[in-house]
């Protein structure tokens, strides 16, 4: 195997460095395309060329100093030569994501093939030129679902077998939007990005020593390493359920621990990259103020986790082996409120601070970096959900139950009246309606009533993770409540199954000018929100009262009317409606 880098000379430089680590720990030659304004540096690397690299700055000297021994050319020339010098002649592979083949998983001739990518940019011109110049050769995958940094995707190559690649999952994008934006419906830049609900995971990293130790620098690279690779080649898309690494090491005193995140790039008074030297910086702040001791750090991440999930976290040890002992292809669905993962790497010398009741999973050989980045992806394919967390059977009964559970019950007028019997229900969310302590799941002709007072710490968990569109598995006793409306009192929440977006459509948009939108309002769903609504996820449509014209009642669905500025002016609206009923003349 080998790789091409493409590299330009700019600000972000540091990417290069950690894809030359990363490529060198997957093939025995790495070849640099590196761009210096109008020339180009062909420059090969082999491992023994990094001996004694450590820090990120000890590579670009490697690389610098291969690029002043070099004879600067033209784009064309450099890329000529790079295909007429490269010993390998299989397959060039070059990521794309527009491609019909995913090779994240398993892959066919890898062992043969080339890897072609662009460092921090797409390089579109540069990798024209190539694919043209391999001719046949040429072979476009895609890698994975989640768009990552050239140093993530070569570290996941290292844990691809052998075998067909795989058919390309729906991409996650940082700009997939949140459906019902209404009045920026044609603008996908005010809207929120709607970030991938998923079962939460916390990575623990055991170092040797301190991070920032002055007298061992290779501890502070694997701590940049391992901070990079879990919180910043996602390129967004993760939020903070998937983004915490705990790193800790071992003192006088017992074991010392720190846990950063996406949010502690904030540190830093300037926009931070993740360079070296930066990240660093960052860690020291966060060290300063967020140190302490391990058993203390680990009790903050469960009482976290306690308001993530309805059930507890799940501890697995990560070990390093062959292709052999990796997980085999079994995936599930990861939900948002099955049991947290804590995931323990190099902790082959500590007991784990939590009980450990999973089997070891095992990853490829490799540093910590790649390690994360791995299962990063194999947590989005629900390789992690299947092996640690297995989901036992769900309720089958639903609403059409439940009715027929309270159907001989006569309603009391002022009273909930309740069976004695406890069953299981499945009911697909319609609308939420949070009233104090108590919210109410309307599941078409029945609600779900689900007080604090029944359910205790679950309710705050309930509250915040229960979405319109949502499958709610629960069980609790069928009822009336008092205005003889069929209730199921909830006792336990079994698990949220997250719904599945409704795909944008162009019969959505009924007309659109410069001044008005006019647009489709579902039934069941307000057509602005105020300060109530903006907690209640998906009864409104996300747009301030002041930009609405005209539209339906809120169980009605119909054009709905907003203008893109406030309105200077008081509007009226006259509705009619065509009322269709069903029935036997009396």
């Amino acid at each position: 195997m080998e790789t091409w880098l493409v590299a330009r000379i700019g600000p972000r430089i540091d990417e290069l460095a950690r894809s030359v680590r990363a490529a060198l720990q997957l093939a025995a030659l790495c070849s640099v395309v590196l761009i210096d304004e109008d020339l180009c540096f062909l420059i090969k690397l082999v491992p023994v060329d990094l001996k004694g690299a450590i820090i990120e700055a000890d590579v670009l000297d490697c690389i610098w100093r291969r690029k002043q021994s070099s004879k600067g050319q033209s784009k064309a020339d450099v890329l000529k030569s790079l295909i007429r010098n490269s010993s390998n002649d299989g397959p060039v592979v070059f990521l794309d994501e527009t491609a019909g083949e995913d090779w994240s998983w398993t892959a066919p001739q890898l062992d043969e093939a080339t890897i072609c990518l662009g460092v921090h940019e797409d390089f579109v011109e540069e990798v024209s030129m190539l694919r043209e110049l391999v001719g046949q050769r040429a072979r476009p995958a895609q890698l994975g679902p989640v768009a990552l940094h050239s140093s993530a995707c070569l570290h996941l190559l290292g844990s691809v077998r052998s075998g067909r690649p795989m058919v390309p999952r729906a991409a996650v994008r940082p700009t997939t939007v949140q459906h019902g934006s209404a009045p920026h419906a044609a603008s996908a830049r005010n809207f929120r990005r709607a970030l991938p609900r998923r079962q939460s995971v916390r990575f623990f990293l055991a170092l040797k020593g301190p991070p920032l130790s002055e007298t061992s620098p290779c501890l502070g690279a694997e701590a940049h390493q391992a901070i990079t690779a879990s919180c910043l080649v996602s390129k967004s898309v993760y939020d903070e359920r998937d983004t915490r690494l705990t790193l800790a090491w071992p003192a006088p005193n017992g074991m010392r621990a720190v846990t950063v995140d996406r949010s502690f790039l904030g540190l830093s008074e300037t926009r931070i990259v993740p360079t070296e030297s930066l990240v660093l910086q960052a860690l020291e702040q966060q060290l300063v103020t967020n140190e302490g001791p391990l058993e203390t750090v680990v009790q903050d991440l469960l009482a976290e986790c306690a308001e993530l999930s309805f059930k507890k976290p799940v501890a697995a040890r990560i070990l390093e082996g062959d292709a052999a002992d990796w997980p085999m292809w079994q995936v599930q669905q990861s939900w948002p409120t099955d049991a947290p993962l804590l995931l323990f790497l190099r902790w082959a010398d500590h007991a784990l601070p939590v009980l450990e009741e999973a089997d070891p999973v095992v990853v490829p050989h490799g540093n910590s970096a790649r390690s994360l980045v791995v299962l990063q992806h194999w947590h989005t394919l629900g390789i992690l959900a299947a092996k640690l967390t297995p989901r036992t059977a769900l309720p089958s009964r639903g609403v059409a139950e439940l009715l027929e559970d309270v159907a001989g019950l006569v309603p009391q007028p002022g009273r909930d009246i309740q069976l004695d019997t406890l069953v299981t229900c499945r009911g697909v969310v319609a609308g939420r309606v949070r009233l104090g302590h108590v919210l109410f799941a309307e599941c078409g002709a029945a609600k779900i009533m689900c007080k604090e007072q029944r359910i205790g710490p679950l309710f705050k968990v309930l509250a915040h993770e229960l979405h319109v569109g949502d499958v709610l598995h629960c069980q609790g006793y069928p009822g009336l409540e008092f205005q003889g409306n069929p209730v199921l009192f909830l006792t336990d929440v079994l698990a949220i199954e997250p719904g599945v977006p409704a795909p944008d459509s162009d019969q959505d948009l009924l007309y659109r000018d410069d001044d008005f939108l006019c647009i489709v309002k579902p039934s069941g769903m307000l057509a602005c929100e105020d300060a109530r609504q903006r907690f209640e996820r998906g009864t409104a449509m996300k747009v301030d009262a002041r930009h609405l014209v005209a539209a339906p009642d809120v169980d009605t669905s119909g054009p709905a009317i907003y203008t893109f500025e406030e309105l200077p002016w008081q509007s009226w609206q006259l509705r009619s409606y065509l009322l269709l009923v069903a029935g036997t003349p009396s």
